[in-house]
């Protein structure tokens, strides 16, 4: 497929196929679930879902005995933004009504006015907050070989690339981005409507030489009103993640105190991570961790992106590709 195929038909939607074509490295969120370094990354054919595989294009043998290397640094982010809107509609209706029966000695006569006026007024409004804190990475000093079987593949099967893809996808986890990311949205939906209707009729009988009158008046008013909030928030270190949709007080209160908590949490989070980052003790920048730390640095909530790297970037899949047999 040519590099135009790639590209896709929404800009603003990442396309898998676009990054693997440039060899772009990826990364992807994560929780305080334990991942290993070097696990495969596979996109079904069927269901078009991703999921990690069971099995690594790397020699095990290699893939445990290569480094891995603790490097520090020190990077954040807020980003707040606020958003409003309002609509409002108005509606009039009048007429007026008039008419006559009979003659000279029973007759009679009616005039009068209607009306029905409404209003209705919509309003919405977000408010977030984004809060991230990077504080290091993990990586592998240099990259193991890769194992007889994908090599094999990779020199002998008639569609390489995509038999390689089918069994190891199309990336592997190559390192943790530590650090911590925290996230609050808060957002309010009201609408309220008024509504009244007016009746008046004047009504003249005469029957003869006796006349009769009389004056109706009918007036009615409706007022009715909705609100809504949602709250949604996020903190990686805690792997808090809770959604909140409230229209009654109890709930209005619920909402309002969570999003206090996790907007403090949002306002400590470099001294939060660098606490954490210490508690770990994985040593100065530059230095060597045994593989047996990877299960403890996830279930610490540190690892906040998997880096996600493509194995078409390697030396020894280049490498195979060029010597097919």
């Amino acid at each position: 497929m040519a590099l135009e195929g790639y590209f896709p038909d929404d800009p603003t939607k990442p396309s898998l196929h676009y990054a693997v074509s440039t060899l772009m490295p990826l990364a992807i969120p994560w929780t305080n679930a334990p991942m290993q370094i070097g696990t495969s990354f596979l996109k079904s054919s069927q269901d078009l879902q991703l999921h990690f595989g069971q099995e690594s294009a790397f020699s095990s043998e290699p893939l445990y005995s290569t480094p891995l290397i603790f490097t520090e640094s020190c990077a954040g982010q807020v980003n707040e933004a606020t958003v409003a809107g309002s609509s409002n509609s108005h509606r009039d209706l009048s007429a007026d009504i008039a008419g006559s029966i009979g003659g000279s000695a029973l007759g009679g006569s009616a005039r009068g006015q209607y009306s029905k006026n409404s209003d209705k007024d919509e309003s919405l409004n977000k408010a977030s907050i984004h809060t991230s804190f990077r504080c290091g990475k993990v990586t592998l000093a240099h990259f193991p070989s890769l194992s007889r079987d994908a090599i094999r593949i990779l020199r002998t099967s008639s569609d390489p690339s995509r038999a390689f893809s089918d069994k190891f996808g199309d990336y592997f986890v190559g390192g943790y981005i530590l650090g911590g990311a925290n996230s609050t949205l808060a957002s309010g939906a009201g609408a309220s409507e008024r509504s009244s209707e007016h009746l008046s009729v004047s009504l003249e009988v005469h029957v003869l030489f006796t006349s009769y009158s009389d004056t109706v008046n009918k007036q009615s008013a409706d007022y009715s009103s909705l609100g809504t909030a949602t709250l949604t928030a996020f903190d990686s270190l805690d792997a808090y993640q809770t959604e909140v949709k409230a229209s009654e007080y109890e709930a209005y209160r619920n909402a309002t105190q969570a999003s206090r908590d996790n907007r403090q949490r949002g306002a400590a989070l470099q001294e939060r991570v660098k606490a954490r980052l210490n508690a770990v003790d994985l040593g100065s920048s530059g230095a060597q961790l045994p593989w047996e730390r990877c299960a403890e640095l996830c279930r610490s909530g540190l690892v906040l992106e998997l880096l996600m790297l493509p194995w078409a970037g390697l030396r020894d899949y280049r490498s195979a590709l060029s010597k097919r047999e």
